[in-house]
């Protein structure tokens, strides 16, 4: 695993994070280290695992996406974050 890509997908929705690992982890290079529901339950599994790659939905309970990826950028705690609304898979950095 040292030379893979670390990913962490942030999700409320089950059957879409199961999909996004199957897509990911179809590519050798890649690799889920864990999935979160909301972005409180990311920020810890970020601080815990330090993943290179977090995949955040934009619209999520607790803490969504946008509030999600400003904690992210303000402790600099990783180099990517890609962000989408399930209606209009948009990527944003």
């Amino acid at each position: 695993m040292e030379n893979k890509i670390k990913i962490i997908i942030t999700d409320d929705h089950p059957i879409v994070r199961k999909g996004l690992r199957q897509v990911i982890e179809s590519d050798s290079q890649l690799v889920v280290l864990a999935e979160a529901n909301d972005g409180v339950e990311a920020l810890a599994l970020i601080e815990k695992h330090q993943p290179e790659v977090v995949i955040l939905d934009v619209d999520m309970p607790n803490l969504d996406g946008f509030e999600t990826a400003k904690e992210i950028i303000i402790f600099r705690i990783i180099k990517k974050v890609y962000q989408w609304n399930n209606n209009e898979r948009k990527k944003m950095i």
